[in-house]
């Protein structure tokens, strides 16, 4: 069958909507109808990543523009000598773009996002610009690192939300699954602040586990004894994006049922990141009774953050190019033939999965000498693993919620 080389380089992701022109009637309209449409412009979700880190001004971001070892030392350094904790964003799109169409809807957009955060941004080679986080903590979803300060941090959102909701809503992904025995570390140490940390934990709505490393979606020589899979490029896998704004659907809109039947998820068991928060919880004697707890597993690759189409297009051409010269991985079927290629040449997608935290197996009420180690080999997400994620998925092959970043032409 000829593969299809324009959908290879097809993103399948949805355009945000754009009206060209001006609209000269719209201050005319009622100020109730002028405000519900800034209301319904500014209402959708974002994935913002968020790390925390030691330090106290933007010099103590400096050394992220330095080699790996003088790095890793200035971040030590820092760990054991700064008693505060800075904010650094991550995702350049942080601020919507209300803020800067007019007076009202800058207006409005200070009050949608009422909890203001004075963080830092910084992008590699370039010096780290102090910048306010607007949140709207019922909405937005914040991917964070440096847990070390999780229960100073979720303080913080919280004494600034006068609606007293506070942080509600985080992922955890790892991008390294094998290192699933040292999940939350930090969160399971005695620390001074244990009814802060108690509090925090008891105020979350959504937790999202997941993998969003950089493998996955080609899969290597291993696979073929490991994993009992073929060395293959799979472009059913959602890449990442490096923007926050995202679109939920009921499932992945493209034929990805046989994609489905061989997840690679490198080198771990996810149960153990999902088994892990629930010993932490039982730790500290969270019980979440007074309200529902969203759990969901996230799975998504790549190390290309993208932000527009363009950039998109650009780094799937990559993507081909560097898995037609056998770069990413040494393989047998390299010297034995050519590789594997998806056939149809599916579109791709940025975003990313969610799974039911059952798809993967029963998790087993907290205990300390229960343990999920090794490599989770090949698995087939189609079906549900129990009757509760039966519930769940909906009884469907397309189980996973899909998510789409929403990229842009510029």
């Amino acid at each position: 069958m000829a593969i299809n080389h324009r959908l290879k380089l097809k993103v399948i992701n949805p355009k945000p909507s754009k009206f060209k022109g001006s609209f000269l009637q719209f201050p005319r309209f009622p100020p109730e109808v002028r405000l519900n449409i800034w209301r319904q412009s500014l209402y959708y979700e974002r994935l913002l990543r968020v790390d925390l880190q030691p330090g106290a001004t933007a010099e103590d971001l400096a050394h992220e523009d330095e080699p790996l070892e003088t790095k890793r030392a200035a971040r030590k350094y820092l760990e054991a000598h700064s008693e505060g904790f800075i904010i650094v964003l991550r995702t350049r799109d942080h601020m919507s773009k209300l803020f800067r169409v007019c007076c009202e809807s800058r207006q409005f957009a200070m009050s949608f996002y009422r909890v203001k955060v004075p963080c830092y941004f910084k992008e590699v080679g370039i010096p780290a610009q102090q910048v306010t986080l607007y949140l709207h903590p019922e909405l937005d979803i914040l991917r964070l690192s440096g847990l070390k300060y999780f229960a100073r941090f979720a303080q913080m959102i919280w004494n600034l939300d006068h609606h007293h909701i506070g942080l509600v809503n985080i992922a955890l992904p790892s991008d390294a699954i094998y290192e699933a025995r040292t999940h939350y570390d930090e969160l399971f140490q005695e620390v001074d602040d244990q009814d802060i940390l108690r509090q925090a934990l008891a105020r979350l709505r959504s937790v999202i586990f997941g993998f969003d490393g950089t493998l996955g979606r080609a899969m290597p020589y291993t696979a073929e004894y490991i994993w009992g899979g073929r060395t293959e490029l799979s472009r059913a896998r959602p890449l990442l994006a490096s923007v926050s704004r995202f679109e939920r659907l009921p499932q992945d809109p493209r034929p990805i049922e046989e994609e489905l039947k061989r997840v690679y998820l490198p080198l771990g068991d996810p149960r153990e990141q999902i088994y892990r928060w629930f010993r932490l919880l039982d730790k500290w004697e969270i019980s979440n009774d007074n309200h529902p707890v969203e759990y969901r597993f996230m799975i998504t690759c790549g190390d290309t953050r993208v932000e527009t189409r363009e950039e998109a297009r650009m780094s799937l051409k990559e993507e081909i190019w560097v898995w037609k010269k056998k770069k990413n991985f040494p393989t047998r079927t390299a010297r034995e033939g050519p590789l594997q290629d998806d056939y149809r040449a599916l579109p791709s997608a940025y975003g990313f999965w969610l799974f039911p935290i059952d798809a993967f197996g029963i998790i087993p009420e907290a205990h300390p000498d229960i343990r999920h180690e090794g490599a989770l080999k090949k698995k087939d997400l189609r079906k549900p693993a129990n009757q509760a994620a039966s519930n769940l998925f909906g009884g469907g092959f397309k189980a996973a919620v899909m998510a789409f970043w929403s990229l842009e032409d510029r």
